[in-house]
């Protein structure tokens, strides 16, 4: 399995969890099935950041698709709740990106360390989506791409810690989402079956089907649904 089967399969999860958003809030099959998405995205970026000339560049370009997506997951976000759905996952991929770029450029482990901590305050503060979790899975494939034991072990603190604290810890219910967190860990399976090609490059035409998939779904659900 190259790199092109990862980024389909993250799609085609990314967009079964955004069809049960839009049309089956209430059913978790959707949404347990779209935990696979993140992970292996938060991969292909930590992997992408070893190939690419210019990580910098690299993390810009995903800003920008960061800004274009907004609006329209603005829209989707508020088909049910009217308050500020917070920052796409765009705006998660590029923190993570942003953050292995510091990484990359120094060996000080201060400034290393606070890069990481800024970048996981930021995600919280902008409410992008995933938060500090999402910035952080970037960093661990990245920081523990050679130690497949401590990539595990991390990233499944990552996606069951939050999930068992909303469990235990909060006053109201908790959402469903959370419950089915866990999931995700899922995809390091198939990721783990990566044989280290890249396979046919569709990165930009992936960037475009997210902002053009939300907007789609949106229109069908608010006129023709």
């Amino acid at each position: 399995m190259n790199s092109f089967h990862l980024k389909l399969i993250a799609a085609a999860t990314m967009l079964i969890d955004h069809i049960g958003f839009v049309f089956f809030p209430q059913s978790l099959i959707f949404t347990v099935i779209g935990r696979l998405s993140f992970p292996l995205f938060a991969w292909l970026i930590a992997n992408g950041s070893l190939h690419t000339r210019n990580t910098t560049n690299y993390a810009w370009r995903l800003f920008i698709f960061a800004l274009i997506s907004q609006w329209p997951y603005m829209l989707m976000t508020r088909l049910y709740d009217q308050s500020f759905g917070g920052i796409n996952i765009m705006g998660t991929l590029f923190l993570g990106l942003g953050t292995i770029a510091m990484l990359k450029r120094t060996e000080n482990k201060i400034i290393r360390i606070s890069s990481i901590i800024a970048a996981s305050i930021a995600a919280q503060v902008l409410h992008v989506d995933y938060g500090m979790v999402g910035v952080l899975s970037i960093v661990v494939f990245y920081v523990y791409r050679s130690s497949v034991f401590r990539m595990v072990l991390f990233q499944t603190m990552l996606f069951t810690i939050p999930s068992f604290g909303y469990l235990f810890l909060s006053n109201t219910s908790v959402p469903g989402s959370q419950l089915v967190q866990p999931a995700a860990l899922i995809s390091l399976l198939l990721i783990a079956l990566h044989n280290g090609k890249e396979g046919t490059k569709i990165s930009y035409y992936l960037y475009a089907f997210y902002p053009a998939h939300i907007l789609l779904l949106y229109l069908i659900r608010t006129y023709l649904y």
